[in-house]
């Protein structure tokens, strides 16, 4: 799928009602399937740990939706766009956001790439854009890279929850 294709999805995307989007979501859920495993299961989260609500006032954050996967390219490294000096943007396919938390934040990233190369590049790119900073867990996985990240180097409940629940998803299945 390129660049154009991802363009005209997202278009026809902002101007259909939700029902449509609830398929699409389907789809890319099908499409991607240890993307959407990342997203905890509604009600489990710990007290303390609530998920981030997206304002609405900052126009680079328009389109995203807490918890989703994306196949919008301006949305794919949204958490630490440094990184987009680092990875292959074009490599990307899809990429799940997911932020939590009240006085300390903390979010779980993952990125459906082209094959496992480029998996591996983003890999060793945000290990070394995180080298000796234990704020930050990660992941490889077939295709996909996935990272665990916090604000401060404190570890709270909702971190450890996350990474907990991230650790288990990522055991299931083969080479998604």
């Amino acid at each position: 799928m390129n660049a154009n294709s991802l363009f005209s999805i997202m278009l026809v995307l902002s101007f259909v009602p939700s029902v449509i989007k609830a398929e699409e979501t389907e789809k890319l859920a099908a499409k991607f399937p240890l993307l959407a495993r990342l997203r905890p299961p509604q009600g489990e989260l710990p007290i303390g740990c609530p998920v981030k609500e997206v304002p609405s006032n900052i126009p680079a954050l328009k389109g995203f939706e807490n918890q989703s996967i994306t196949v919008n390219p301006k949305l794919f490294l949204l958490t630490d766009p440094r990184l987009s000096k680092v990875i292959d943007v074009k490599s990307i396919q899809a990429a799940y956001i997911g932020m939590y938390g009240d006085t300390e934040e903390c979010g779980v990233v993952g990125l459906a790439l082209a094959n496992s190369e480029f998996a591996q590049k983003a890999h060793d790119a945000v290990a070394a854009q995180y080298a000796g900073q234990d704020r930050v867990r990660l992941w490889k996985k077939g295709n996909s890279v996935v990272w665990l990240w916090r604000d401060r180097s404190k570890t709270n409940a909702c971190y450890e929850y996350l990474e907990k629940y991230v650790n288990s998803q990522m055991q299931v299945g083969d080479n998604e």
